[in-house]
């Protein structure tokens, strides 16, 4: 056979190789450089206040460090859930999309290389009057270690901070509210466990004391018809079973309005609380953590009103 006619007879096998790597090509994710190359062009197409959302999931670790904090904040990637948003901002990548948005109306998208970027609206939005995380501090709360008596927990922004690495206790915050006479482990402040889907949830941390109990108040809180929240501890922590209830009480002006009891295995769990004849008032609002058996009881729990 002539070498022709076997250059002639190369042209479809070439044709054939060259389609494969072009879909073997395209089912490949974007690797750090080409995050980085759309970065500017991702951050231009999210709104201000929107979430931004990744899918796949995996993603989402390389997406926020190209894009940063003023993109991707801890408040929102550590969010309890996505009802408090009216817009998401999703990047896909690989022709999926993401769980947490899945129902919410598309109102743009746009096609960048390898990513796709929709623009979504939350077709069940509620709004949020006052988000208590966003409210540890001095100048708008106090906490208190009640056990005989009630003794004042100090404020700090200068705490030692502390951390248990893989399998151990989440951040001690440098500020939060310090207890006197009480374990370094016993205090009010944020910080961030993980769920049972190992996802990052931003909570208050209140340690259940040996006795008696912990306390945060806030002051002059506006109140909608509910308090909503999630109550949770360290997955690691949950998944043996063996700890006590944890309860957590919440009053409006000193009366008791409701409670969560939280049980090992229950994981991140979400609550409600109707205010009756307070809503719509402006009221201090306090909460309290109890539990027969304080050993690994690292109660973290958030909330709003609505």
């Amino acid at each position: 056979m002539k070498w022709s006619h076997l250059a002639f007879l190369l042209i479809p096998v070439l044709g054939v190789g060259e389609l494969a790597a072009h879909f073997w090509f395209a089912k490949r994710p974007p690797n750090e450089s080409q995050w980085k190359a759309a970065a500017p062009r991702l951050s231009a197409l999210r709104k201000e206040a929107d979430l931004v959302v990744v899918a796949p999931q995996w993603a989402e670790p390389v997406a926020r460090q190209v894009l940063g904090d003023a993109v991707m904040p801890m408040r929102d990637v550590a969010r309890p859930d996505e009802s408090r948003y009216a817009a998401a901002t999703e990047i896909s990548i690989l022709g999926k999309r993401s769980e947490y948005t899945r129902g919410w109306r598309e109102l743009e998208r746009h096609d960048e290389g390898k990513f796709v970027v929709r623009r979504l609206e939350n077709p069940a939005h509620q709004k949020v009057l006052y988000d208590f995380v966003d409210h540890v501090s001095a100048e708008a709360a106090t906490a208190s270690l009640v056990t005989d008596e009630a003794r004042a927990c100090e404020w700090t922004d200068r705490a030692p901070m502390s951390s248990g690495g893989l399998g151990g206790p989440p951040m001690f915050p440098a500020r939060r509210f310090v207890c006197p006479g009480a374990p370094m482990h016993v205090f009010v402040g944020v910080t961030v466990v993980e769920d049972q889907d190992y996802l990052p949830r931003r909570c208050i941390m209140m340690h259940a004391p040996d006795k008696g109990s912990i306390e945060a108040t806030f002051r002059e809180v506006p109140l909608g018809k509910e308090i909503r929240g999630h109550s949770g501890m360290r997955m690691i922590i949950e998944r043996e079973l063996t700890g006590a209830p944890i309860l957590l009480e919440v009053f409006v002006d000193g009366e008791k309005v409701g409670q969560d009891e939280h049980r090992d295995g229950q994981y991140w769990k979400p609550w409600r609380i109707e205010l009756g004849p307070h809503a719509g008032k402006t009221a201090s609002v306090t909460f309290k953590v109890s539990s027969p058996r304080e050993a690994q009881r690292q109660m973290c729990w958030e909330a709003d009103t609505r």
